[in-house]
């Protein structure tokens, strides 16, 4: 352990104020980071660790604190004082124990000292209380030991950028109300009691040790601050919300281009054709096959012509005999052994390959200017794939030091150089960038993460639905899967069919490789039809929760848990999520299930197929047919949806028609954010935000669009509305800004005009429609009096 304190002193830096801790075998610093996040940063004197660096960092920049640090002495202890962070230090041996301001413990350090030292390890131990669950970790957190709880505790998870499920992230998130990040590139686990009752721990090859301790009200915030913390995600190109088709082997661009066709004739929307390989002579070409893509130029742009956007696949490795592999040895880019010969491993194929050390910025900016003709050529997007070759060895050595050291960060550091090349020739476009290993900092460049290589079939399935919600917990907020093949043969078709119905409702959604879609029977294409328009109709709500994700942090997927943790029933589950925050989706998880029982937290919820409602805190059984996802809607909810179109370049922004849904129960508000979808103008103001209000008083509810905000606002766009109103019962009038509008007898009369209400009494549903407007619109409806029996008028419900 750190041992008995020496001496303490403070030091300043401007704003920024750092109290430093000397002990026995090593030195503490303690620095807020505002009123409640603190950074911890251990190191041992003496041994292996003492001329070493503490590694990258995987944080944006340096916070702003705002917040002054002071402290006292008292007794055998100091009391250091920080925002809403209070810190007991025992001083002989040194122990920490972390309070809230108003006395209650946040966590403590176990006997003799939490911040330990081993051979070529360091390690951070705190006292567990019995009632605490821990969640996050990323992939290494889904296991299928746990098929109900994302609780991680009694099990220990490797931190480590790889593939799942050994793959995991250096955050933890407490039930009560703190948060840890491991500030440190280099490997590790989280030991949550797996190894001694009542005692969690952090285990790294870090050569120091650096904590940021996260405190808030809900578990909502410890998100948010831990995803601002890392750096919040840029806001994606609108069509990479839409749908990707992987296509396994693009050796053929005939291939690509029959898939194109097929997709557009059989009409399903699509937006992207995603090459996973093939494309390319050599691995670390960069360049397209010239004995196959030869004219890729003129593919490009008759993919384009059809409103397809291309994503390549590549690795950082270069095969041998790749065009740029002798360049980047003789440079000395790659990773290398202990003799400074370049590290090279053989694939699964036994081709020999070496890895670009991206540690080094020399390496990313020549990989960047390396990716500038196929960006100018027209590429949209790259998924970066394999990023860590499971061959290479933990001797490589890479600019920054051992891979031990600086393996987390490798992820992050090969998007980097791809973003680099995009900005300098992209002219302000967006870009998709993708890992299919999760890594802190990716956010940085705007890169989603994606589970690749999986196997299509149940136990997947499962697994997706808990992984999506570790990772969220975990700040990978950019998130989906891709299964490695399709389903073959109709006897699959059930399984595609659950699946288009889940990633339908991810984050974003990639269809699996070879999923000849037109060549399923017409029930089958009719279902996998539905759900990619849905996918679609539901881009503005979809879009406006991105929004929120790049202003606050907030997940667009999220566990039960994140929004009711209070709910002890909504904490064990794992096989049902929140999209959004109104949409609650419970997928179908096994074979020839029909019916799902699904548990509904707080609240009145609708059936969003049959338009029941149901009151919350209750499991529930409903129908889950072939062409059923079961699917709820929070009462209260706005959820606007767009026009139907092939994909998201078919129809400029802004949408119209707007069909606004409000389902009733509380008053309700909706932010309908656009811009254009392309560029980062949005960065300087350039986009639409719509208010939408719903209130009720006294048996009239009345909604409010208000004027459009933003540099676009102003441009004179009529903009068709449409709404429904769902659940409200029998409705006496409804008036456009304090205009009646007519009643309708049937929705065929309601359809033809341009103005009126009609409702649909079986279904509770009340359909209102206005002539396009630019103004700010405001409507009121009218709920139909009765009367009790003495005469009186009465609401009727």
């Amino acid at each position: 352990a750190l041992g008995a304190v020496r001496c303490v002193r403070e030091a300043r830096t401007g704003a920024r104020s750092v109290l430093e801790i000397e002990a026995e075998n090593g030195r503490l610093w303690v620095e807020p980071l505002g009123p409640a996040a603190m950074r911890l940063s251990a190191r041992f004197a003496g041994g292996e660790a003492s001329d070493e660096a503490s590694g990258p960092s995987l944080l944006a920049g340096q916070p702003s604190p705002g917040v002054p640090l002071t402290w006292e002495e008292a007794g055998d202890s100091i009391i250091i004082h920080s925002g809403q962070i209070e810190v007991h230090a025992e001083r002989n041996p040194l122990r920490l124990r972390f309070l809230f301001s108003d006395g209650q413990t946040i966590l403590e350090e176990i006997a003799g000292g939490g911040f330990r030292r081993g051979p070529g390890m360091r390690s951070w131990h705190l006292q567990v209380k019995e009632s605490e669950a821990f969640y996050g970790m990323g992939y290494a957190g889904a296991h299928p030991d746990a098929p109900r709880s994302l609780n991680g505790r009694g099990r220990a998870w490797p931190v480590l950028a790889g593939a799942r499920p050994a793959a995991g992230l250096p955050i933890l998130l407490s039930s009560h109300r703190y948060g840890l990040v491991m500030n440190a590139a280099a490997r590790g686990y989280w030991d949550l009691e797996a190894s001694r009752p009542g005692e969690i721990a952090y285990v790294s090859h870090a050569a120091e040790l650096q904590v940021i301790l996260l405190t808030a009200d809900t578990m909502m915030e410890l998100v948010k601050t831990a995803v601002t913390l890392c750096g919040r995600w840029p806001m994606p190109p609108l069509w990479s919300l839409g749908a990707q088709y992987l296509l396994e082997d693009a050796g053929d661009p005939r291939v690509v281009l029959e898939v194109a066709q097929q997709l557009r004739a059989h009409d399903f929307p699509c937006d992207a054709l995603a090459l996973r390989s093939g494309w390319q002579e050599h691995e670390g070409d960069l360049r397209f096959d010239p004995r196959d893509w030869s004219l890729a130029g003129e593919i490009l742009q008759r993919l384009k012509a059809q409103g397809f956007h291309l994503i390549l696949g590549e690795t950082p490795h270069l095969e041998r005999e790749s065009r740029l592999f002798l360049e980047a040895a003789e440079q000395g880019l790659l990773t290398r052994r202990p003799n400074g010969q370049p590290y090279v491993v053989r694939d699964q194929r036994g081709v020999p390959l070496a890895q670009v050390d991206f540690s080094h910025p020399l390496a990313r900016q020549w990989w960047a200017e390396e990716h500038r003709p196929l960006l100018e050529l027209g590429v949209d997007g790259v998924d970066m794939r394999d990023n860590i070759p499971p061959a290479l060895s933990t001797e490589a050595l890479y600019f920054q030091g051992a891979s031990t050291q600086v393996h987390n960060a490798l992820p992050r550091w090969a998007l980097e150089a791809v973003s680099q090349g995009w900005q300098a020739a992209s002219a302000g476009r967006r870009p998709w960038l993708a890992s299919d290993m999760p890594a802190l900092g990716l956010s940085r460049c705007g890169a989603a993460v994606f589970d690749a290589g999986q196997p299509l079939d149940w136990e997947t399935l499962r697994a997706v639905v808990r992984e999506a919600q570790q990772m969220a917990l975990a700040g990978q907020l950019w998130w989906s899967a891709e299964p490695s093949r399709a389903p073959q043969g109709t006897e699959d078709a059930e399984l595609l069919i659950r699946w288009v119905q889940l990633g339908a409702f991810l984050p974003f959604f990639r269809l699996a490789a070879g999923a000849a879609l037109w060549e399923m029977d017409e029930q089958v294409q009719g279902i996998l039809r539905q759900y990619l328009r849905l996918r679609y109709r539901f881009l503005p709500y979809i879009y406006g929760c991105f929004w929120e994700s790049h202003r606050t942090g907030a997940p667009i997927l999220r566990p039960l848990l994140l929004m009711y943790e209070d709910d002890a029933e909504a904490r064990e589950i794992s096989d049902e999520f929140l999209f959004g925050p109104a949409v609650l989706v419970a997928p179908v998880m096994e074979p020839a299930v029909r019916r799902r029982r699904v548990y509904l937290p707080a609240g009145t919820w609708y059936d969003g197929w049959t338009e029941q409602r149901y009151e919350g805190r209750q499991w529930v059984e409903v129908e889950a047919p072939l062409d059923r996802l079961p699917m709820f809607i929070r009462a209260g909810a706005l959820i606007p949806f767009a026009p139907y179109h092939s994909f998201t370049g078919e129809r400029t922004a802004p949408w119209s028609p707007i069909t606004l849904h409000y389902y009733a129960g509380d008053s309700a508000s909706f932010d309908l954010y656009e811009d254009d979808g392309k560029t980062q103008s949005y960065l300087l103001g350039e986009y639409r935000l719509t208010p939408i209000r719903v209130t009720e008083s006294e048996g009239t509810w009345r909604l409010d669009i208000e004027r459009a905000k933003g540099e676009q606002a102003g441009k004179g766009f009529q903009r068709q509305w449409v709404f429904w109103f769902h659940g409200l019962g029998e409705v006496a009038g409804a008036q456009h800004d304090n205009r009646p509008l007519p009643a309708l007898a049937s929705r065929e009369a309601w359809r033809k005009v341009k103005a009126g209400w009609w409702r649909n009494e079986e279904r509770d549903l009340l359909g209102i429609k206005i002539p396009p407007t630019a103004e700010a619109v405001t409507i009121f409806v009218r709920r139909r009096q009765r009367r009790n029996t003495e005469g009186s008028p009465e609401l009727s419900s």
